[in-house]
């Protein structure tokens, strides 16, 4: 039947590879570029994903063809996932939850004809642990995906230090700038930034922070960066802030969470188990 092949090609272990072989390769292909064509990439990372495509990507295909078809092969990959877990998953719960079962079949194989004492044994939850990690994986793409589509990111907001600023696409937030603190190298170079701010909404206080280098504010899906200064020829130091708004980066931290964990405990499965999946 038509559905029983296609289901057939997308649980199919194979196809896996196959897939992990061409994202790998059109990922390599991109990366040259992203290089070789500066001009073109310069934005990506300075805008929602989906922005930068309609606005740039699509008139620059000669140079962003790659990435289509790079979307295409984690979709597919995506849904080779999700059927291959379907498809082992439904005779492991079925093995998992009844009292009796007379044959298990995964992956299309009898399995008490592999190994008749194998569902014999206790019942254990290690036959899952593959499984956790793939569910990891699929919440983490629906996080990139959302994360993607929606937020915003917005470069070079300047405050004056004592001074305050608008937080962009937030009405009623400002971010205060209490103090900017600097040190340099022996070198000449800033060495260290710290920026005293506090985060107002509706004439409240609702987070403080010495914001330096790879520690942002955050609050609310909100991320405020330090990212630029300059002093002024009173003394007085102007700081730049980016303020980026990721509203699938919880999404996307939850599932590599799962798929760690996943990941983690099946290399801790018991050997019969680890035998399965082998066979599997």
């Amino acid at each position: 039947m038509p559905m029983q092949r296609i289901w057939s090609f997308f649980s199919s272990i194979r196809l896996t590879l196959y897939l992990t072989y061409a994202v790998t390769i059109d990922a390599i292909i991109g990366s040259f570029y992203i290089i070789y064509a500066p001009n073109v990439y310069s934005e990506i990372d300075r805008a929602l994903f989906s922005d930068w495509w309609f606005k740039i990507g699509v008139r620059h295909l000669e140079a962003t063809w790659w990435i289509p078809l790079l979307v295409f092969l984690v979709f597919l990959f995506g849904i080779n996932t999700l059927v291959c877990s379907i498809d082992r998953l439904i005779p492991i719960c079925r093995f998992f939850f009844m009292e009796r079962v007379d044959r298990v079949t995964i992956g299309g194989k009898d399995m008490q004809e592999e190994d008749p004492s194998l569902f014999q044994k206790k019942r254990s939850l290690a036959p899952f642990y593959p499984y956790i990690a793939h569910i990891g994986f699929m919440i983490a793409l629906i996080g990139h995906l959302v994360g993607s589509i929606s937020g915003f990111k917005s470069y070079g907001n300047v405050v004056a230090e004592g001074g305050s600023m608008e937080v962009p696409y937030t009405k009623g937030a400002h971010l205060l700038l209490d103090r900017f603190e600097v040190s340099f190298s022996k070198y000449g170079y800033p060495d260290e930034m710290k920026s005293h701010v506090r985060l107002i909404e509706g004439n409240k206080v609702v987070r403080e922070k010495v914001v330096q280098v790879n520690s942002p504010l955050v609050y609310k899906g909100l991320a405020f960066y330090a990212s630029d200064f300059q002093q002024a020829p009173d003394g007085r130091y102007y700081v730049a802030f980016d303020v980026v708004k990721d509203s699938g980066v919880w999404i996307l931290f939850s599932g590599l969470l799962l798929f760690t964990t996943g990941v983690i405990l099946t290399l801790f499965l018991k050997k019969d188990w680890a035998e399965l999946t082998k066979r599997v």
